[in-house]
């Protein structure tokens, strides 16, 4: 194990790795919007250097625990563009009683925007602290109560704090609801539960199995690890599900479904984290609306419902072991299919058109359904329930 002093962290946005150490960042590229991390819901008071110690207190869950030991570096901080703007700014690891470690920045005299490295210079506290001792601890800035927008000194995140905006944050256990505005937030590695409320969020779940929930305007989700759960709600929203089994559900508005992590590859979507590769065997909701929806690797399910739009899916090949399917087995109204290919063709209900590619599995619903194959194709339709019929391609005459 070794000191972890003049080494360097490096963070982006969300989490990293570096030096075996896991961190998580409360960054964002814009920060003229509201921006919070959950942290676990690890919430410090006001605190500097001086004032946070052994024998105090911090709420983590809503629990009061208390500060064992303390360990605080000077942090030299550098910046994507590799300028460095401040020295010095105190870095703590906080060991509370009940084993949890906290590691924050203990001032905000730096603007903290996509902030690239962290060097560890000279430890100031009790004694050396080993890399493994960091394997899990969130880093926050813990500042002084005021307005909030991810630049000022002395600035608290926690419960009831309001940005620059107007934007409140609330925290419940690990819930945040952002309100309205214009907001990013970071979810960390817990299981989460984040509200974006009004105005164009961007929530990232991070590690946990994640509950995300767009509003009424045009948001973007992303799940990343774990098995998670997005409701884009209204609007025109982007929801990614990243790795894991994970729950997609559009809602109205005209959305964009993925359920793997490589945003930057389909539909040209592409947040400020790094995308990964992604496996899981994915849900996807098509509401009303005309969607577009990308399973990627596993085993995806695509569900449409009576009323569906001009939809636009796509399976995915690889990872799979039994293929995508489309799922209409809600289906009350009558619909037409048309394979115009292997594993592709469109569905249609009168009033919208769905086009699918790479789907190796079709069920249907109640209705009396027509199922017509122009060329040959592979794959399984089941026509549920109604009274369905099969059109077959016409053999070439041998004579």
């Amino acid at each position: 194990m070794a000191d972890l002093s003049a080494n360097t962290i490096t963070l982006t946005p969300g989490a990293s790795t570096a030096e075996g150490t896991r961190l998580d960042y409360n960054g964002a590229s814009d920060p003229s919007g509201g921006i919070v991390t959950d942290l676990d819901n690890i919430v410090t008071s006001t605190a500097t250097p001086g004032s946070l110690g052994v024998g105090d207190t911090v709420s983590v869950g809503g629990t009061a625990l208390t500060v064992s030991a303390i360990d605080i570096f000077d942090a030299s901080v550098a910046y994507d563009n590799g300028a460095s703007t401040a020295s010095n700014v105190p870095f703590a690891i906080v060991t509370l009683d009940d084993g949890t470690m906290v590691g924050m920045f203990l001032d905000g005299t730096a603007t903290y925007g996509n902030t690239s490295s962290v060097t560890l210079d000279t430890l100031t506290g009790s004694g050396p602290v080993d890399e493994t001792d960091l394997s899990d601890v969130g880093v926050g800035i813990a500042v002084a109560d005021g307005i909030v927008n991810g630049t000022d000194a002395d600035e608290t995140i926690a419960v009831g704090y309001i940005d620059a905006q107007g934007d409140e944050f609330t925290n419940s256990g690990s819930h945040v609801d952002a309100g309205a505005g214009n907001d990013t937030v970071y979810g960390g590695w817990g299981d989460d539960t984040i509200e974006g409320g009004s105005g164009n969020d961007w929530l990232f779940g991070g590690d946990g199995n994640d509950e995300l929930w767009g509003g009424a305007d045009n948001d973007t989700l992303w799940g990343d690890a774990g098995d998670d759960t997005l409701y884009g709600n209204k609007g025109d929203d982007k929801l990614i599900g990243g790795a894991g089994d994970d729950l997609i559900i559009g809602g109205a508005g005209d959305d964009s479904l993925i359920g793997d992590n490589n945003p930057g590859d389909h539909g040209g979507l592409s947040p400020s984290d790094p995308a990964e590769p992604g496996y899981g065997n994915d849900t996807l909701v098509l509401d009303g609306g005309n969607d577009t929806a990308y399973g990627g690797s596993g085993d995806d399910t695509f569900v449409i419902s009576d009323g569906f739009g001009n939809h636009d899916i796509t399976g995915g090949e690889t990872g799979e072991t039994n293929g995508d399917t489309i799922d209409g087995g809600g289906l009350s109204e009558d619909v037409t299919v048309i394979y115009t290919g292997d594993e592709q063709g469109t569905i249609g209900n009168g009033t919208g058109t769905t086009n699918f590619r790479e789907i190796e599995a079709l069920r249907l619903g109640s209705g009396n359904d027509n199922v017509q194959v122009v060329t040959s194709t592979t794959g399984v339709v089941d026509g549920s329930d109604g009274f369905d019929t099969l059109e077959l391609p016409t053999p070439a005459n041998p004579g």
